[in-house]
C-alpha cells in the first residue's frame, strides 16, 4: 500500500473518512413517498485490502472521526 509518501495511518484514517461522508445522507424527514436521491448508487460496503495493522487502525479512527461528524451534521440539520 502505497509509495511511502503517505504513513499508512494517515491512509487508512484518510481513506474511511471519505468513503463514510461522502456516503453520508441526511434523509430522517423525508417522506413516504418521496423518491430517494441516487437511489441506484448506495454504497452498502467498503472493503480495504492490503494494509498493515497500522492501515487498519487509522481506518478504525477514521470510522469513529467520521460518524462524530455525521453526527453534527444530524443535530445541525
Amino acid at each position: 500500500l502505497g509509495t511511502g509518501a503517505v504513513a499508512p495511518h494517515a491512509f487508512g484514517r484518510a481513506a474511511a473518512e471519505g468513503v463514510r461522508l461522502a456516503t453520508y445522507r441526511f434523509e430522517r424527514f423525508r417522506g413516504v413517498g418521496t423518491p430517494k436521491k441516487d437511489q441506484e448508487k448506495e454504497l452498502r460496503n467498503a472493503t480495504f485490502l492490503g494494509g498493515d495493522e497500522a492501515f487498519a487502525a487509522g481506518v478504525e479512527e477514521g470510522l469513529i472521526g467520521a460518524e462524530a461528524v455525521c453526527f453534527a451534521r444530524d443535530l445541525a440539520n
